[in-house]
């Protein structure tokens, strides 16, 4: 549909390119912000207005960059089940190296870690979380390794939570919505050459015959 409508004239790619993705955006936006809305308060996440917005900005940058990593890869097959398995392959990859799952990565993973949105959406909602909190109760358990030698209710800060469950080499806040920033501008710019590129070959192909 897409390749007539563009011999016919109807309007330029960027045009098209532009429209589609401020539509699926705007489709996909809701859900994600409405489990946000939820999860945010039942989580028992410190009730700063400051905070909630700022994670709620973390999920849109978040859609945005997975929603840029799919545009790319629908425009590099025409074939939809072949586009299908290639992100659910992609998806799963940055889902199992993002830093959820596994907290070290094996060295031979560590760089796919790295081209995961997952882990810089991850460790930007965790800082978020837990930074500004200066006093994180130990309940005994296990879970927070920095609480395993203290007395059941003393108190460990934000910072010390963030060491624990992300490492002691956690990047800066900054640096992670920059790379959700980046992934989705140069995948959503690469999806838009893709496409500029099967539509050069298309016009280039119909020349010669």
């Amino acid at each position: 549909v897409l390749q007539r409508e563009l011999g016919a004239g109807e309007y330029p790619l960027s045009a098209y390119y532009l429209a589609k993705t401020c539509a699926s955006l705007l489709v996909q936006l809701p859900l994600p912000l409405a489990f946000l809305a939820l999860s945010y308060f039942l989580a028992f996440v410190d009730c700063c207005a400051e905070t909630y917005f700022s994670m709620a900005g973390v999920v849109v940058l978040g859609i945005v960059a997975g929603n840029s990593i799919g545009a790319f890869i629908g425009t590099l097959t025409v074939d939809y089940h072949i586009a299908t398995s290639l992100s659910t392959v992609v998806t799963l990859a940055m889902l199992i190296t993002g830093g959820f799952y596994l907290k070290e990565l094996p060295p031979w993973l560590d760089f796919f870690g790295v081209l995961s949105a997952f882990r810089y959406a991850y460790r930007a909602s965790v800082q978020l979380a837990f930074l500004q909190v200066r006093c994180v109760e130990c309940m005994g358990g296990y879970w927070l390794s920095a609480c395993i030698d203290r007395e059941y209710g003393s108190c460990v800060g934000g910072g010390t939570v963030t060491d624990s469950i992300l490492g002691a080499t956690v990047d800066p806040l900054g640096w992670n919505i920059a790379a959700l920033l980046a992934f989705g501008a140069v995948f959503r710019l690469l999806g838009y050459l893709s496409l500029l590129v099967a539509e050069y070959n298309t016009i280039f192909t119909k020349g010669v015959k």
